[in-house]
């Protein structure tokens, strides 16, 4: 109910419309004595679908390469009262060309600050900077949207260890010693040259073999040399180097 001001008008305020769509809104006036007697009037409110603001992370998200990634998406509305955006969230990925690289659909779940929903970001994407474009597919009470703005990530080189062994320590001189250099990582088998170094001296540059490299010499000359392995790195994997083994 309203009550009625100096100019004879009443207002009724925070009324919340059960559904979109067209709605017939009533207004009975009771009368107060037989100078004003009661009436009705009657009159028609649209209550239309509304936008909704789509948001990812408001920074580039960094993922590994080999790893699968996931990005948070939120959806919200104006009628937090009545709902929250429901229905599916459809993602194209780009690359630094602007090439599509993968898309697909992520489903809304509702929220106390409206719906969320999560990008899978693929596990064999080359390193590189992407971008997502995200659209929404509305629902009953909301339309469908774009989002003003993409979200961006990163997939960096993977990670790698570098561990060198020796075939014989101490060994003797003018006898062949083999160093073994092993290149591990969580995101696969690392490609590329690794080189051997006695101090700051290259003593030979080996090619990695599903993850290995192995150097033969009698060259080393008597007392402790520092023997270290260096990975030069590839297009998907970091360059590393191991900790140096005194060969004695």
């Amino acid at each position: 109910a309203g009550t009625l001001g100096g100019a004879a008008n009443a207002t009724l305020t925070n009324v919340v419309l059960p559904a979109i769509g067209s709605h017939t809104i009533a207004a009975h006036y009771a009368g107060v004595s037989s100078t004003y007697l009661s009436s009705n009037g009657i009159g028609t409110i649209a209550l239309s679908k509304a936008a909704v603001t789509i948001t990812g992370p408001s920074s580039t998200v960094s993922v590994a390469v080999g790893h699968a990634g996931s990005i948070p998406i939120t959806v919200t509305g104006p009628y937090t009262t009545l709902s929250v955006p429901s229905g599916i969230i459809r993602f194209t990925i780009l690359n630094s060309a602007n090439a599509t690289v993968s898309s697909g659909t992520a489903t809304l779940t509702a929220s106390e600050t409206g719906a969320t929903a999560t990008v899978a970001v693929s596990s064999t994407l080359a390193p590189g900077s992407y971008i997502i474009a995200l659209t929404y597919s509305g629902d009953t009470n909301y339309l469908s949207s774009s989002a003003a703005t993409n979200v961006t990530f990163q997939v960096g080189l993977a990670g790698t260890t570098v561990s060198l062994a020796s075939s014989a320590n101490p060994s003797l001189l003018t006898t062949a010693v083999t160093f073994t250099a092993t290149i591990s990582s969580s995101g696969g088998t690392p490609t590329g040259n690794v080189g051997f170094y006695d101090g700051t001296t290259l003593l030979g540059t080996v090619t990695l073999s599903t993850g290995s490299a192995a150097f033969t010499t009698a060259a080393l000359t008597t007392g402790t040399h520092s023997i270290t392995a260096a990975y030069s790195g590839d297009s998907t994997f970091q360059a590393g180097s191991s900790a140096p083994v005194s060969q004695v």
